[in-house]
């Protein structure tokens, strides 16, 4: 498995989500270094802790994006996170108490939801964002919007 950088086409035009996305980019890259170096359990248990530990603090800004601007395909957006976020977790478990390997699968499933969920639902959410900014916000002011 090769790194790869970060996909322009993965910009959605929202500063602060962008640069999360990138962040998510640099915390998988950096799990598929631990495990390409062979690292042991403990380090690659570690790499994808604080991955996933990024993915819910990525997906709790998004979230407070759809309170403040009442997004209303909020809850599909959420589902979508809770099912993505707890496959994860269940690939950490299966590793952690089997020694399951962590492998193509993984990198396989986080390249897919890279394309289908930035790209449809995050992009949705982006432009809802943007139309909705215009009322309330410039684009660039959601970026200092306490969160």
């Amino acid at each position: 498995m090769t790194t790869k950088e970060y996909p322009k086409d993965l910009n959605i035009g929202v500063p602060i989500l962008d640069s999360q996305h990138r962040e998510i980019i640099e915390k998988v890259k950096s799990l598929i270094q631990v495990i390409e170096s062979k690292g042991t359990k403990e380090e690659v248990l570690e790499s994808f802790n604080c991955f996933l530990s990024y993915i819910k603090h990525h997906f709790d800004t998004e979230e407070k994006y759809f309170d403040l601007f009442d997004y209303k395909d909020k809850l599909r957006h959420i589902t979508a996170h809770q099912i993505f976020f707890s496959t994860l977790v269940e690939l950490e478990k299966n590793y952690s108490e089997d020694n399951t390997k962590i492998d193509e699968y993984m990198f396989y499933f986080l390249e897919k939801w890279s394309n289908t969920h930035v790209l449809s639902l995050d992009l949705e959410l982006a432009k809802e964002l943007m139309y909705l900014s215009t009322q309330k916000y410039t684009i660039f002011q959601l970026k200092s919007i306490p969160l």
